[in-house]
């Protein structure tokens, strides 16, 4: 029974108590022991007198009692008396007076019955006369003797009183001193046992901890009401007598009662053991149990347990690792499901008494959630939510849509509440679940038995965190995923990039190992691209990619694995080859599928793509070697004029190898002074005299002798080297001006190539300020030499350019190889053009086909009408010569009139050697 051993209320010390129950002062302990001495002192005194007297008294009572006794033997004996009637002594008065003498007393007849004097003592005898009458005898005594013998005992007596009284002055008043001051010391130990008591009591009552103490045989001795608090024993259970009801309702309230109670008798049979251990109850709550033996003068004489709620703390350290584990699941790349079970199954433990269901967007969007549930739910009620098809919204007429603003009224429909009437559900409480950016992307629920006593008070927080937690993982999952996607897949076209790719063909190249099969792996470039993406722009160019894209995943197989590389290079990864005609036919398919036309900002373009393939293990056994040998079988494609299918072979190598050695070497050219520039003679059709020349790069390399640009050009725009090139290119052609004209007085124009790669960079015009400044040539004496699709990329932009280059000085713009190109002849009025190059394809068949005589002749002819110069190249015999200039053809250029030829060579012809004659062989 616990109500009559709960420690009593604290109640403070009173200063006034201790007043109260101490001992009597000083002065009252003197007074008390000074009157003590006084009455035992006059006591003392008045003892002998009081006893002589009392002795004297007797005494004298005592003679008269006997002479009055031997006075009425006497009269018996006598008989009746006769008394003479008048005067004379009788014969009886002479008889009292005999008497009276001898005793000293005195006797009398009849006597007046006066009051009885102090002094005296009377007996009275009855005595019968002779005539028959009773006479009465009186015989007295006087006490006077007494009283003087009295009086003469007062001087021995108040010695005696004197003697007493300084002896009890001083001894009582020594011992009731000492028993006073023991009573003091009582005293102020009753009171420092009461304060004791006192601040016990409030110590008990003020902790946190819930206290109880048990004797050896495990019954309840006391406890504090933190400790009823914390079990929440009812009434009923706080005055059962029997303590073994009492330890079975605390063993119900925990999750293991078996466990506690048999560590209950463990601690009874280990009397000196101790213990410390963490209870979980069935409402969520956490004891730390602490039990320790309590001893008196060493002896163990019971049990001290202590028992603190740190359910806050257990709370906090359950979801601090709850969200460490979330994280670390999101992280490694767990499904978002793992990650929001663990907050479920948390949550469920730390309630006690919920049932936790959570609802969840992953993907972002408001429909298609998916639901997640704790340990306490069956599987067949996430069956039965998701079958309600539930989506979070703002449609509030849809009721299959959990409205952001009320999404309480969902739960309230009437196929939910049917679910929740299987699962014996009363309460359903919820908490939204909020992204960064603030949109609801989920729902924690808390369900709730009919026959539970607990409720969303307490788990209220407990949701919230719950929210939270769940916000930080899906948003993570999305920003993880987001990375994912950004790290393994291309932003532009979703297809897996360079990396994941790689990862593709290993695991491939590994399966493949174990099985024999062999791979397929294509390589695709999209021919003109670049054409496209700089006339149409960049949205333009994505928009292609996009489409390319599509186009080569609608061609290839569910199982095979398609990736964009960079750029516009893409990647089709083959598995389970069983003939290589498979590859080459869906190659075939890609290749068809993208000539096409796509309709881009309102203009119908056309591509082409460059498929090359590399099999596996034939072509390569790693990684490294497939893409390479696969990347070379796209080159052989372009080679040979792009649009096409190529297999690879081992030819290809020796190819590319050759090309990274040129690139290595064309890097320190300069620094070795191996580069140099020819000069083709350009001469006026009328006269065959010469007037100007082209400029032509040359590259003396050091094992293969003078190497032609067309074997070292191309690979210097494909690597950008061309742009640090002109520099040197154009102030070399300056100098060479002045060496000219150092060594004639005739006017020589000299004519530069300009790469597309070059054209629109500032160094251009950088270069030829740099150049023109330095040397101090005319730049009217300059002409730029352009090809037509390089001014049709962005014909605004280059117009713009050319328009800067002539108020630079420059004398002339040409267009070669004109006619080659694929643009309107209308934006020619448009550029500050001053001259066309016709290509020497036309120039070669124009004497034997008339249709390139026609075009020669167009061409001939539009440039009459804009005013323009016309220099034909490639002129390589009389009759071609003779033709053009019939035709009106303003400059000839070609092998009939000369060579490329160095700078030397160039000035002797121009000093006196015929246009005509041979100067040193130079195949272009």
């Amino acid at each position: 029974m616990l109500s009559s051993t709960i420690v009593g209320e604290c109640t403070g010390t009173d200063p006034r108590a201790r007043a109260e129950i101490s001992a009597p002062d000083t002065d009252q302990l003197g007074q008390l022991s000074s009157g003590i001495a006084w009455f035992t002192g006059i006591a003392a005194g008045l003892l002998i007198p009081l006893l002589v007297l009392g002795f004297g008294y007797v005494t004298q009572h005592l003679l008269a009692t006997n002479e009055a006794a031997m006075l009425s033997a006497v009269a018996k004996l006598q008989g009746p008396l006769h008394f003479p009637r008048r005067g004379g002594r009788g014969t009886l008065e002479q008889l009292l007076h005999t008497i009276s003498i001898g005793s000293g007393s005195e006797v009398t007849l009849n006597a007046e019955n006066s009051s009885g004097a102090l002094d005296l003592i009377r007996k009275r005898v009855e005595v019968r006369k002779a005539d028959g009458t009773r006479a009465t005898l009186t015989v007295s005594r006087s006490l006077q003797p007494i009283f003087m013998a009295a009086a003469l005992g007062l001087i021995p007596g108040a010695l005696i009183g004197f003697l007493v009284f300084r002896v009890t002055q001083a001894y009582p008043r020594k011992m009731l001193g000492i028993a006073m001051n023991e009573l003091e010391r009582r005293t102020e130990a009753e009171h420092r046992l009461r304060t004791a008591n006192s601040l016990f009591s409030a110590i008990l009552e003020s902790t946190a901890e819930g206290i109880v103490a048990i004797d050896g045989q495990g019954r309840i001795v006391a406890c504090n009401t933190r400790y009823l608090e914390l079990w929440k024993l009812s009434e009923r259970e706080r005055v059962q007598d029997d303590d073994c009801l009492l330890f079975a309702s605390l063993a119900a309230k925990v999750r293991d009662p078996k466990a506690f109670l048999e560590r209950n008798q463990q601690l009874l049979g280990a009397p000196t053991s101790e213990l410390t251990e963490c209870l979980e109850l069935h409402d969520g709550r956490s004891f730390e149990w602490t039990s320790r033996p309590q001893r008196i003068q060493g002896e163990v004489v019971g049990r001290i347990s202590t028992f603190r709620d740190v359910s806050e703390s257990k709370r906090a350290e359950v979801l601090l690792s709850t969200e460490k584990a979330v994280l670390e699941k999101v992280v490694r790349g767990a499904p978002l499901e793992d990650a929001l079970f663990v907050v479920a199954d948390a949550i469920e433990r730390e309630s006690g008494d919920m049932f936790c269901a959570i609802f969840f967007c992953e993907d972002g969007r408001t429909t298609n959630l998916n639901v997640v549930t704790g340990r306490s739910l069956p599987s067949w009620y996430r069956d039965q939510l998701l079958a309600l098809h539930p989506r979070i919204g703002q449609h509030k007429d849809d009721s299959y849509c959990i409205n952001v603003e009320t999404p309480g009224r969902w739960f309230e429909s009437r196929a939910y509440l049917r679910l929740m009437e299987q699962l014996a559900v009363s309460q359903t409480n919820l908490e939204t679940i909020r992204g960064s950016t603030g949109d609801t992307i989920g729902l924690v629920l808390a369900h709730y038995r009919i026959n539970s006593d607990h409720g969303f008070e307490r788990d209220g927080q407990l949701l919230h965190i719950a929210s939270q937690m769940c916000a930080i993982a899906i948003d993570r999952y999305r920003s993880t995923r987001e990375l994912d996607l950004l790290a393994h897949y291309d932003f532009l076209t979703g297809l897996p990039n360079r990396k994941r790719f790689h990862d593709h063909l290993r695991r491939a190249i590994e399966r493949a190992q174990g099985t024999n099969r062999p791979l397929g792996l294509l390589f695709l470039d999209l021919d003109r691209f670049k054409a496209v993406n700089d006339s149409l722009g960049h949205a333009a160019g994505d928009a292609l990619l996009k489409v390319a894209a599509s186009r080569i995943r609608e061609c290839v197989r569910a199982h095979d694995v398609v990736a964009r590389l960079s750029g516009d290079e893409f990647v089709v990864l083959i598995e389970d080859l069983q003939r290589t005609e498979i590859a080459a036919g869906l190659a075939r398919k890609i290749a068809a599928r993208m000539t096409e036309g796509v309709s881009l900002n309102g203009h119908e373009t056309f591509i082409s793509a460059s498929v090359g393939i590399a099999l596996y293990p034939k072509d390569g056994n790693t990684l490294e070697d497939l893409l390479k040998n696969a990347d070379a079988a796209m080159y052989e494609v372009k080679g040979q004029g792009r649009n096409g299918v190529q297999f690879f072979h081992s030819r290809m190598n020796e190819g590319g190898l050759e090309r990274l050695q040129l690139e290595g070497q064309l890097r320190r050219v300069l620094e070795r002074n191996e580069m140099a520039i020819h000069y083709q003679p350009k001469v006026l059709a009328s006269t065959s005299a010469i007037v100007g020349a082209e400029a032509l790069l040359r590259w003396h390399h050091p094992e293969q002798g003078l190497m032609l640009p067309s074997k070292f050009v191309p690979l210097l725009e494909e690597t950008g080297l061309i742009v640090d090139f002109w520099d040197w290119i154009i102030r070399q052609v300056c100098e060479d001006m002045l060496r000219l004209d150092q060594v004639s007085s005739r006017r020589i124009d000299i004519a530069v190539n300009v790469s597309a790669r070059q054209f629109g960079k500032r160094r251009l015009r950088e270069g030829l300020m740099r150049a023109v400044d330095a040397t101090g040539v005319d730049p009217g004496r300059l002409e730029l030499e352009l090809t037509e699709s390089l001014l049709m990329k962005e014909p605004q932009q280059a117009s713009q350019i050319l328009y800067e280059l002539r108020e630079l000085g420059v004398g002339g713009i040409a267009i070669d190889d004109f006619g080659t190109g694929y643009s309107s002849l209308a934006y020619l009025k448009r550029f500050p053009i001053t001259g066309l190059k016709i290509d020497r394809s036309f120039v070669s068949g124009i004497a034997q086909s008339s249709q390139d005589g026609a075009i020669v002749q167009a061409i001939l002819a539009l440039a009459r009408s804009l005013d323009l110069r016309v220099t034909a190249e490639g002129v390589e015999t009389l009759e071609q010569a003779t033709s053009l200039t019939v035709q009106g053809c303003h400059e000839l250029q070609g092998y009939y009139f000369g060579k490329p030829v160095s700078l030397e060579s160039f000035v002797e012809a121009l000093n006196g050697v015929s246009a005509r004659s041979r100067l040193p062989v130079d195949r272009e």
